[in-house]
């Protein structure tokens, strides 16, 4: 986990890359910084909880072209507002989504 005792977001080390879940606008250049404390793996894959502004608008920041996965409705929101600091989702589920990353999975619901 990461924090600036305002906001949070973690990331886990898969055998390929980092899925990084939640990155607020303000402590980017904090994400990398951390997940090089534990890996130089690559972030691969971002995970937006939801569509507001203070949980996703640091993902441009973070760089590379990793795949951002959300729900539908994480999809709609920001598509309508037309947020230049909110990258869309590239891979949206409406229930369940199984992230399978070599040997490991991750179950979002």
């Amino acid at each position: 986990m990461i924090t600036d005792n305002a906001h949070q977001s973690m990331f886990l080390v898969y055998d390929t890359g980092v899925v990084v879940i939640g990155a607020p606008p303000g402590y980017p250049a904090h994400i990398p910084e951390a997940i090089a404390t534990v890996s130089g793996k690559p972030t691969t894959h971002i995970i937006y909880s939801h569509s507001h502004v203070d949980h996703i608008a640091g993902t441009k920041d973070l760089g590379g072209r990793p795949v951002i996965i959300a729900h539908d409705e994480t999809l709609r929101l920001p598509t309508r507002a037309a947020d230049p600091n909110r990258p869309l989702p590239t891979v949206t589920f409406s229930d369940r989504y199984t992230l399978r990353l070599g040997n490991q999975t991750l179950e979002l619901s």
